[in-house]
């Protein structure tokens, strides 16, 4: 007897014109906006570089294929300001978004066709009467509910990248809850956006770079900020891999929920960022000084979290001076055109893909050639 699931989703094909899109597309407010063609929630912002632009707008006014886009449609129904029923129906742009952006800053004037700018009409009329063609994807049946319906496409976005590549960034925020769908989510993205945005605001700022939480900045520094949420607790998840945090998601790697575990996150992390706060303390930031190059994961955080964790016991101040030496004595041999003073030194006896990675059994390493280093110091 066959076990195939039950299809969520279903798609067919179909073709719009640029003109169709492009006129009632808004790419910026994604879940907010009221055109009818969106973005959802989980897609990129993603932009090509204006070269990579032209050479589309000159296929597309060549008539060349530009490969399919999917789009899924929704249907919301409401009462309106009379109360009476009413629907929404719109689509979302679930892949296809960076030529679509292309087209829009072709249409906006930005750069111009190998045959001139968009406002000259013959090319206006070619390239908005372009027929796109389009996945259409929609509820299998009419009994899915929206939220289930939104965690397949969510689901579907991670699988059907056709260009550019997902990065772990990208997959994160594809797990982000949404509470206009009831999605909820992965319990360990909302939680590390959570403490981003109360307990730890103030070191991601300072320390992290991690300036705020727009979609920009979460698309390169969420995968960073889950590592050292995650490993906070574990070492092992001290990584940018999101496949290696999967089993993770939503539950720790001792099985309980990441909510009873935010206290203990906290301490730890304060903990570390506190080392980093002493070292400016004793060695105060000199102008255009970086500090976030201290917080990466392979040579400071990593090891750092890894000691806190094997070393439970050792007094919170032994361990901030021992960092705090070991962060400014790299920043003094800088200063000095000294770039490599931690692998040249601290790390002398370490293979380079020790120094590079992040496996626990290379931050283990590193944490020990740091002790050593500094045992007789303290």
């Amino acid at each position: 007897m066959s076990s195939l699931p039950v299809p969520v989703l279903r798609n067919s094909p179909e073709t719009f014109t640029l003109k169709e899109i492009l006129d009632s597309y808004d790419p910026d407010t994604f879940e907010k906006a009221t055109t009818l063609f969106r973005k959802p929630p989980y897609q990129r912002t993603l932009k090509k570089p204006v070269e990579w632009c032209k050479a589309l707008v000159n296929s597309i006014l060549c008539g060349k294929s530009i490969g399919s886009i999917h789009l899924s449609k929704w249907v919301t129904h409401f009462l309106d300001e009379d109360g009476q029923p009413s629907s929404d129906e719109y689509y979302n742009m679930e892949d296809g978004q960076t030529r679509m952006d292309a087209c829009m800053r072709f249409r906006m004037g930005e750069f111009d066709s190998a045959w001139g700018p968009f406002t000259d009409p013959e090319i206006a009329v070619r390239f908005n009467s372009y027929r796109v063609a389009t996945v259409l994807i929609q509820k299998a049946h009419n009994r899915v509910k929206d939220c289930i319906y939104f965690r397949a496409l969510n689901e579907n976005f991670s699988d059907l990248q056709e260009s550019t590549s997902l990065t772990a960034s990208d997959r994160y925020l594809s797990q982000k809850a949404c509470v206009e769908h009831n999605f909820e989510g992965s319990s360990l993205v909302n939680i590390t956006l959570e403490l981003a945005r109360t307990q730890l605001s103030e070191y991601m700022k300072e320390y992290c770079a991690v300036r705020s939480l727009d979609r920009d900045t979460l698309s390169k520094r969420l995968a960073y900020m889950i590592a050292i949420v995650s490993g906070s607790l574990d070492p092992a998840l001290a990584n940018l891999s999101y496949y290696s945090h999967v089993p993770y998601l939503n539950n720790t790697p001792d099985d309980t929920s990441w909510e009873d575990k935010k206290t203990e996150i906290v301490a730890t992390l304060k903990q570390v960022f506190r080392a980093i706060r002493l070292a400016l303390e004793i060695k105060p930031r000199v102008k255009s000084e970086h500090i976030s190059a201290y917080c990466n994961l392979p040579n400071y955080l990593g090891p750092m979290l890894t000691d806190r964790s094997v070393y439970p016991e050792e007094s919170t101040e032994t361990f901030k001076r021992r960092w705090a030496m070991c962060i400014n004595d790299c920043r003094t041999a800088k200063e000095d055109g000294d770039k490599d003073w931690l692998r040249q030194n601290v790390y002398k006896n370490l293979a380079d893909g020790v120094i590079r990675n992040c496996k626990k059994e290379d931050l283990e390493s590193k944490m020990i050639a740091v002790r050593n280093y500094y045992q007789n110091l303290l």
